[in-house]
């Protein structure tokens, strides 16, 4: 079996030139990624409108999110990192910096 990198899987990680992502993809796990721009501090990002509807749905709670901050103010000072709360199966939670992009990858099972 040849080795692969998650660029080889993922688009918008070739797309952004990373080779990989930080964690292990397991078997049945996917990964994919899009840019969000914050409005306020607090944003519920749908899965469906961020991937222009070719995800719609995780299969279940147990998928991770990886933030990156792509804005040229990208240095975060202590206490002023992007997080995810409340996760669902169509939605999470981001907690950012106003009008700044993230770069967000999504590790998981997708429903469809």
């Amino acid at each position: 079996m040849r080795k692969r990198w998650v660029k080889d899987y993922c688009p918008f990680s070739r797309d952004q030139g990373f080779l990989s992502v930080i964690g292990d993809v397991a078997p049945g796990e996917q990964v994919f990624g899009f840019s969000y721009t914050m409005g306020s501090g607090t944003a519920t990002v749908t899965f469906k409108t961020e991937t222009h509807g070719r995800v719609t749905q995780m299969k279940d709670l147990n998928y991770r999110v990886q933030l990156t901050k792509v804005t040229a103010a990208s240095g975060a000072s202590e206490g002023s990192e992007a997080y995810v709360r409340t996760q669902t199966e169509t939605t999470f939670v981001l907690v950012g910096d106003n009008s700044q992009v993230y770069d967000v990858i999504v590790i998981g099972r997708i429903n469809y």
